[in-house]
């Protein structure tokens, strides 16, 4: 029974919202489609979904001040530990100051359009960040764009929590679809209602995402992705259905084409990916990488396509990582060191709050050439005075409030070292040496933001790879915009599956070997 109301502000946005005694601020959030950074998917473990919270509400516990440190005294809660008790007001960061980019825009992608409407939405829904474009077919440009946190956040930040979820509670498949659906329909509606456009003249749609979240979108139950063999439904081999039945709200008669998925963790953002990067025409041998929670791996070679999915962790997406964010304004992107001083970059030039992915590539090669850190990941005894003031208590600082710490460093070996030794399997498989490589394409938000130089020296990028590195952007935002407007990009990305070989690496011994081989800064 709704008993209370909640008041929830989100950057420029304010909601009124009923809501029941005993259920936590974070479920209230979560139920209403509002998103709030919750790595730890609600367990109370991650200290992320602050929140100032005031009104009838639980009183903090002693693990809860502890997490929150000198945010307490300032009204900031964790929202999955906030009991309402009654009449509450929250207050979040906004979710709406993320960006894609503006390339994309003035630029055509064909004129074979998906449909014979006159507009189109492309839509790339990344485990952490969604991209929606909103598509003018008559000339196949981008006319407006949104983008998002994935407000499934709050069921955990990587695949495995959200599909962990939905095993033990079968009714969270239905609220984490909600959630994104929900989402993407305020997307759309703000799009259309911008640009003054009859929601009816908009009548085709593209989906991509990796295979859980496509899933999940089109509310199929993504369990047995997460049970061995790791199947994959032949639901998304190009499959293609009415958006009023996936509730996209556009045209009634609208269309919607969900890209094709290859496997369990390689899915249809790669698929897109492939298309938007060429790498499926080149007659050059190139590398793909698209490097989040999972790293995807492609290998084109002699006209084939060799995968793999490197189980990566979320430390590149922030997540784990004491001080970690998702790149949003104040994050910190890029470290240096020269001369004797360090220096930092952050998003939006902004105050630093926490350090993204690229940060902390950058952040790892700088305290391995300071000498902070040896080849093993640990901490030197012994150090420059120089040196020695950025570390304090275990921890290389900077800023004044943002450090990475020891243990951050080895979730960074984890990473990086199932990367590389996924790249290196697949060379393996093809067997072809690093000078075969013609191009690595560096794609995704994350890929496209990282120092190749930094990569390397961490090992993430075998030797001298990241001197052909090109960063290709949002290829899966690309991908869906193209294969909207184009003919000829949906024949390709159609073709893509029967042109594949998928290596899977929780059972290659290769991979074991190799991956053991790069947990050292060498």
């Amino acid at each position: 029974m709704d008993d209370f109301i909640a008041v929830v502000n989100n950057g420029n946005k304010r909601y009124t919202l009923p809501c029941s005694a005993d259920m936590s601020v974070l479920e209230l959030l979560r139920s209403n489609g509002i998103g709030v950074y919750s790595p730890c998917g609600g367990n109370g473990t991650c200290g992320k979904c602050r929140a100032v919270i005031s009104g009838a509400v639980s009183a903090a516990d002693e693990h809860e001040i502890k997490m929150l440190g000198d945010e307490y005294a300032k009204g900031v809660r964790l929202a999955c530990r906030t009991i309402i008790l009654g009449d509450v007001t929250v207050d979040i960061d906004s979710i709406d100051g993320m960006h894609v980019e503006s390339s994309l825009k003035n630029v055509s992608y064909g004129r074979s359009p998906l449909s014979d409407g006159r507009f189109g939405i492309a839509v790339d829904i990344g485990t952490t960040t969604v991209a929606v474009y909103l598509c003018d077919l008559s000339c196949g440009t981008v006319c407006d764009t949104r983008a998002f946190v994935n407000p499934q956040e709050a069921f955990g930040a990587d695949v495995i929590s959200r599909i962990d979820k939905i095993m033990r509670d079968k009714t969270a498949l239905t609220a984490e679809r909600n959630a994104i659906i929900s989402a993407l329909n305020g997307a759309i509606a703000e799009m259309i209602k911008e640009n003054n456009i009859d929601k009816n003249d908009v009548r085709a749609c593209v989906i991509g995402g990796n295979t859980v979240m496509e899933h999940i979108a089109c509310g199929v139950d993504p369990s047995p992705i997460a049970v061995s063999p790791f199947r994959t439904p032949t639901l998304f081999d190009n499959a293609r259905f009415d958006a009023g039945k996936l509730g996209i709200d556009i045209a009634d008669d609208g269309v919607c084409l969900i890209s094709p998925c290859f496997a369990s963790y390689v899915g249809g953002d790669i698929a897109l990916g492939i298309v938007a990067s060429d790498t499926d025409i080149s007659p050059d041998t190139t590398l793909f990488l698209d490097i989040g929670t999972n790293g995807e791996i492609v290998l084109s070679v002699g006209g084939r396509l060799y995968l793999c999915s490197a189980a990566a962790g979320p430390a590149f997406e922030g997540a784990g990582i004491e001080c970690g964010c998702a790149g949003v304004d104040g994050a910190v992107c890029a470290v240096m060191y020269s001369d004797g001083v360090l220096t930092v970059t952050t998003v939006g030039n902004a105050a630093p709050c926490g350090i993204c992915g690229s940060g902390l590539i950058d952040a790892t090669a700088v305290m391995l050439e300071m000498g902070v850190i040896d080849e093993t990941g640990a901490f030197n005894d012994e150090m420059p005075d120089d040196v020695l003031k950025y570390v304090r208590d275990g921890r290389f600082y900077l800023t004044d409030n943002v450090y990475v710490s020891a243990v951050d460093v080895r979730q960074i070996q984890l990473a990086k070292a199932a990367v590389c030794a996924g790249i290196l399997t697949l060379m393996h498989r093809c067997g072809i040496e690093e000078k075969d490589i013609a191009r690595v394409v560096l794609a995704g938000g994350f890929g496209s933001h990282i120092n190749a130089r930094s990569a390397s020296a961490i090992g993430l990028i075998p030797g001298s790879l990241y001197k052909k590195a090109v960063f290709a952007g949002n290829t899966a935002g690309v991908g869906a915009v193209m294969s909207l407007c184009d003919g000829d990009a949906r024949h390709r990305l159609a073709l893509l599956c029967d042109r594949s070989e998928y290596t899977e690496l929780s059972t290659d011994k290769y991979f074991a070997q190799e991956y053991i081989n790069q947990m050292a800064f060498e």
